[in-house]
């Protein structure tokens, strides 16, 4: 980045140092600023401040006086100035109109892209903001200018002469303006009233100022159909609509488009006629970009969706920022139950399944893993609302449970563990036929772990071009990312038992164990040779060089008196360096490739310490015997760690392994709590026995105090050997005995316990130990392939690629091909596993057989048998629930049908009892009714 010096300040051209140079009036900084941040592309001309400007540079040039000619420069640089900010829902020229500025308006209107009618989220344009605030100058500006409509209308009806009459603030030379603009029509009706009606009446002394009617010759006739979805007269609009044959269809009123208006509210019989007229489906408005699918979306207008699907225009399902299938997603969580929006015609339940057939049927056009400009997709929203019915159909479709959004969460961070279990059950069927039937088919689909697929577009300017045109690809992302994620949460681990996992898990062990094979034996080569390279040379050297070594002359040892005429010295030291070599390339891809994986696992610090000490045993000479010694024991015990570690990756020893990581985490990090205890104790034993005149005191320093009590820590205590209690008897046995009781005996023990309770652990969740050892491995080795994006390699890589050299094929690239499933192997994401058939695994008809990926060019490949008879019990589990499932729905209708039958039964018996008492009160009231008569006779 460029730095310039200028009144002793350093210039970056940073977005904060142009608002400065504007907040001083400093030109000619902002100017030297503007062309340092545009040519090192460190300036974002976009870029909203925060409070209390919530604008961006240009609308702070429009809001106050004095800042024209940054405006100028701004615009004349290619600055946009119709854009609508999305904190004020304003544009530049609806700030400068409404704070009075009016030299920012001049340069504004002096700029020819200028929408001098462009109207705010309100409906209102610059002159409707000037006559408000009662700025004259630049209402007079506005209406001397040639494109001004002086009669446009606000979402509330109101002209700009109208807002200025009905001002509580009367304004006599604001209102002249208006009266003798011949632009202006006085005439018009604004909620049944005339404005000069309104004029006279507001400004009686001005009546004689005002032109007689009919004599002006107004051309900018006010024609605003949104009045009539204003007041929900549908037919009004429609039949205004069809029968104006000039009318911009794509028109707005500042906040909606005529069809983004009708999805918002629910308006189905305009929307259908907008359709079939010449519309614009995809069309918005400066301040509401969303496309009218998905407002219609996110209200849950099933019947208006459904308009769109079946209309022949081209209908934009998809955004970088979002989807239609995600509005759905999240408006269903939503209270729609605002002003005039039409809820009863909301149903998102059935908005969803319209879409979700869509994206089945296209998925070019309406992706089910897109994301939102949060990163979340429609299966992490549903996850988050918890709706079951939703997750799962997600699922079965193929949604990616893998798929991270910016705060590095996948879906499967909210799903419930029984609604996973539940689909893993789903993914788990039979192609129908007998069990005993030798074509008899277990079918395992894996499409929920598809990583998302990408499209890559031609570069064609027709939309519909572009989604015929389009080709799939791959999206480089591990695999097993999402197992990983399942494997570091405890609620989810136990999914790794279940045989869809498994199986997809064998299968990646399957593509990827010759190559772990392979760096396996590569460094057992390298072990064996530096050990017996460190134990025999050194036996040869020192035959050699005739020397005794003893206490007084190792130090006079030099590599240098070495005759290395032993030709297995030589050989060996060849072998090794090549060895050595090979390795330190290993290690450099592996760091290039992806250096946050790279640089975050200990195993490859370990590696880095081996290879640096190794090359200084090798390569470096060293004058003293008993330095070589100590990097050449530290170098074996490397080694031989290293060995251990990778040996143990195998699934057959990673339950071994684990139990000794485990249980040595544990040790540490209880020890580190209780170290305080134990240096406590070494420094009391050091006060006591430091005036010891023995020469083999152990305690006449802290350090060897301490170095001595963690060997008593392990029953080394050679009690009277060491320890003179003569010299404080009462204290220092007191003190040796209660160190005998809580560290040897009681944290010991309880060190034990831990141990053996870690152990126990492991070993009964050992399946699951297994799997999450293989899933860790598979996982480094596709993060190495796949490598990280955010890397400067793969910047690097991408910047090369453009000038037609594909680095990725020739290297990464070429490993991942030949590791992944997706989609050479598992086009169709699915095995068909033939069980009377020795479990022989069918990939598909489809499957795509090229010389890339592993298992898709085997012959024969056959699955465990364990992992079969899971399968199978998951298939028998199934059916019995679908039978019990039956059954209880089956009980659930009886019950209810005997409820509704005992209701029958009461409600005829309160029938009759009405009917009965209908008849007494029937006699009761003849009777009466004779007893009258007769008295009247009487």
């Amino acid at each position: 980045m460029e730095d310039v010096e200028l009144n002793n300040v350093c210039l970056t051209g940073s977005n904060d140092q142009l608002l400065k140079a504007v907040q001083s009036k400093d030109l000619e900084l902002f100017k030297k600023l503007l062309e340092i941040g545009l040519g090192n592309s460190s300036i974002n001309l976009d870029n909203i401040f925060d409070e209390p400007y919530h604008g961006t540079i240009l609308d702070i040039c429009c809001i106050s006086t004095g800042r024209s000619e940054f405006a100028k420069i701004l615009l004349s640089v290619g600055v946009d100035v119709n854009v609508i900010n999305k904190n004020r829902k304003k544009a530049p020229i609806h700030l400068a109109a409404a704070n009075g500025c009016k030299d920012a308006l001049y340069v504004l209107l002096e700029h020819p892209p200028t929408n001098i009618n462009l109207l705010d989220s309100d409906g209102n344009s610059a002159l409707h903001l000037a006559a408000k605030a009662g700025n004259v100058e630049c209402t007079e500006l506005l209406l001397n200018s040639n494109n001004i409509k002086a009669n446009q209308l606000n979402r509330k009806g109101f002209t700009p002469a109208y807002m200025a009459a009905v001002s509580k603030n009367k304004n006599d030379e604001l209102m002249m303006a208006f009266i003798t603009c011949p632009k202006v029509d006085l005439d018009i009706f604004i909620w049944d009233k005339s404005l000069r009606s309104v004029i006279n009446e507001k400004y009686p002394h001005l009546k004689e100022e005002i032109p007689p009617e009919g004599t002006r010759n107004i051309t900018d006739q006010c024609d605003n159909p949104f009045v009539y979805l204003y007041s929900n007269d549908i037919e009004g609009f429609i039949s205004h609509i069809t029968s104006t044959k000039l009318l911009d269809l794509n028109n707005h009123d500042g906040r909606h488009t005529y069809l983004q208006y009708a999805c918002d509210f629910g308006l189905p019989k305009v929307v259908q006629v907008l359709l079939n007229l010449d519309v614009d489906p995809n069309g918005i408005c400066p301040s509401n970009t969303k496309y009218a699918i998905f407002i219609a979306s996110f209200r849950g207008f099933a019947d208006i969706i459904q308009m769109f699907l079946d209309s022949k225009k081209c209908i934009c399902y998809q955004t970088n920022n979002g989807s239609a299938l995600l509005e759905v997603i999240k408006g269903s969580d939503e209270n729609h139950n605002s002003l005039d929006v039409n809820t009863d015609l909301c149903d998102h339940d059935r908005s969803f399944k319209i879409l979700l057939r869509k994206s089945e049927t296209s998925p070019f056009e309406l992706d089910i893993n897109q994301s939102d400009d949060k990163g979340n997709t429609c299966l992490h929203y549903a996850a988050k609302i918890g709706d079951r019915d939703s997750i799962l159909s997600l699922l079965e479709k193929g949604a990616y449970i893998g798929k991270r959004n910016v705060l590095g969460d996948p879906p499967l961070a909210d799903i419930n563990p029984k609604i996973l279990e539940s689909h893993l059950n789903k993914c788990v069927k039979t192609n129908g036929k007998s069990p005993k039937d030798i074509n008899y088919e277990i079918i395992c689909s894996y499409n929920f772990l598809c990583p998302p697929k990408v499209y890559k577009q031609k570069d064609i300017d027709n939309y519909q071009t572009q989604l015929e045109g389009q080709e799939y690809i791959p999206e480089n992302i591990p695999e097993t990312d999402p197992l990983l994620y399942i494997s570091e949460v405890p609620e989810l681990r136990p999914l790794l038992k279940h045989p869809v996992l498994t199986s997809f898990l064998h299968l990646k062990w399957f593509a990827i164990k010759r190559y772990y094979k392979v760096n396996l034996a590569f460094y057992i080569g390298f072990w064996a040779l530096l050990t017996i390279y460190t134990l025999l040379t050194f036996k040869i050297e020192i035959q050699n060089s005739n020397l005794s070594l003893t206490q007084d002359n190792v130090t006079e040892f030099s590599t240098n008196n070495v005759p290395y005429s032993s030709d297995t010295a030589v050989y060996l030291w060849v072998m090794v360096l090549g060895f050595l070599i090979a390795l330190i390339f290993r290690e450099l891809f592996q760091l290039i490739s992806s250096p946050i994986t790279y640089i975050m696992s200990l195993e490859n610090w370990l590696e880095i310490s081996l290879i640096i000490l190794t090359s200084f045993l090798l390569l470096c000479e060293m004058s003293c015997i008993s330095n070589r010694n100590q990097i050449s024991a530290i170098v074996i015990l490397l080694s031989w760690g290293e060995l251990i570690l990778l040996v143990g990756r195998h699934p057959a020893l990673a339950t071994h392994l684990e139990m000794f990581k485990r249980v040595t985490k544990n040790f540490l990090q209880f020890l580190i709590w209780y170290s305080i205890l134990i240096i406590a104790f070494a420094l009391s034993f050091y006060m006591l026995f430091r005036n010891d005149a023995d020469t083999d005191n152990k305690f006449n320093d802290p350090s060897s105090a301490t170095f001595k009590t963690i060997v008593m820590l392990t029953g080394e205590f050679d009690t009277f050997g060491s320890l003179p209690f003569s010299l404080h008897p009462i204290v220092s046995h007191a003190l040796f005995l209660l160190f005998i009781f809580l560290i040897a005996i009681v944290l010991v023990n309880l060190l034990n316990g831990l141990a053996v309770s870690d152990t126990q652990a492991i070993r009964a969740d050992a399946e699951i130990v297994a799997h999450v050892s293989r899933v860790k491995l598979i996982h480094y080795f596709e993060k190495m392939a796949v490598g990280d994006p955010f890397s400067w390699f793969h910047k690097a890589q991408n910047q090369i690629s453009n000038f037609g050299y594909n680095i990725p094929s020739l290297c990464t690239r070429r490993f991942y091909l030949k590791i992944r499933l997706f989609p050479d192997a598992l086009q169709d994401s699915e095995i068909k596993i033939l069980t009377n058939q020795r479990n022989f695994v069918d990939f598909g008809s489809s499957a795509k057989k090229s010389q890339i990926g592993c298992i898709a060019n085997c012959q024969g490949y056959y699955l465990e048998k364990e992992i079969v008879n899971e399968a199978k019990s998951v298939i028998k589990f199934n059916s019995e629930g679908t039978e019990k499932n039956c059954t209880e729905i089956l009980d659930i209708f009886i019950e209810k049908f005997n409820t509704v039958e005992k209701q029958m039964e009461e409600i005829k018996k309160m029938l009759n009892a009405l009917n009965t008492k209908s008849e007494v009160d029937s006699i009761s009231s003849s009777n009466n009714f004779s007893v009258i008569t007769g008295s009247n006779k009487s």
